[in-house]
């Protein structure tokens, strides 16, 4: 299984499409996909038919960091967002 992607198996060449353009973007980031579910179904995440895309890390005004897990709607391509949790908020985020 490939870390990052729900669907497992080998990789698409829609998903290496991907990940060169989140690659390109210094913003976003792929971690392991069960840590990112986990982490959302604990905020209230309903896993049925989401699929995670991509994680963010920013700094806040206040100098801490946030990183935020995001999902898309297999059905309806809604995106939804969680705060990643079990990321230290007062360090530099480690990418």
């Amino acid at each position: 299984m490939n870390p990052g992607f729900r669907h497992g198996g080998e990789l698409t060449l829609q998903d290496i499409k991907r990940l060169v353009e989140v690659e390109k973007s210094p913003h976003h980031s792929q971690r392991d996909s069960r840590e990112a579910f986990d982490n959302a179904v604990r905020q209230g995440l309903d896993p049925d038919r989401q699929m995670y895309m991509y994680s963010r890390t920013a700094q806040a005004p206040t100098g801490r960091y946030i990183r935020r897990d995001f999902f898309k709607h297999a059905d309806t391509r809604e995106y939804i967002s969680y705060r990643d949790l079990s990321l230290p908020i007062d360090g530099a985020p480690d990418l």
